[in-house]
């Protein structure tokens, strides 16, 4: 009889430490949607579109470099759990509703481009911008003089 109890008992530890030790092992999911928000800010004379993501990103370039309509962004998905990468293909947009503040129309996501994946941002008339990741990496900033006429 004690035998059984021991038995039991051994099999109930393992389950629960193997239960354990598989909840831990965390794999990356991919989200629903990429693009989670676009949000301004006012710093000084620059408005800052936020562009907020659901997968932590690292800016690499973007094209092209002086004023324009459009920007694309390059951006590499990264991986905290010690992968080199993570690839997200297909395409999503947002449009922002902030158009008074500044002249954006959209906002992509373009994980399918070849030479991708981008961030891109479409706007009313040409910017001036500069680009910076987000500190969290959980997005990209790009910042706007107010000096622009909205």
């Amino acid at each position: 009889m004690v035998n059984k109890i021991i038995n039991w008992k051994t099999i109930t530890l393992i389950t629960f430490v193997l239960l354990g030790g598989l909840s831990s092992l965390q794999v990356l999911q991919t989200p629903e949607r990429i693009l989670d928000d676009v949000t301004v800010e006012e710093e000084g004379s620059m408005v800052i579109l936020n562009v907020k993501t659901n997968i932590p990103l690292r800016y690499e370039n973007h094209f092209p470099e002086g004023p324009s309509k459009f920007v694309q962004i390059k951006v590499r998905a990264i991986s905290f759990s010690g992968g080199d990468g993570v690839d997200f293909m297909g395409n999503e947009s947002i449009l922002p509703g902030f158009i008074e503040q500044v002249p954006v129309l959209d906002v992509a996501y373009e994980g399918s481009v070849q030479g991708g994946p981008f961030v891109s941002l479409r706007f009313k008339e040409a910017v001036n911008y500069q680009i910076k990741e987000d500190p969290e990496l959980n997005g990209i900033k790009i910042f706007i003089p107010k000096s622009a006429q909205f």
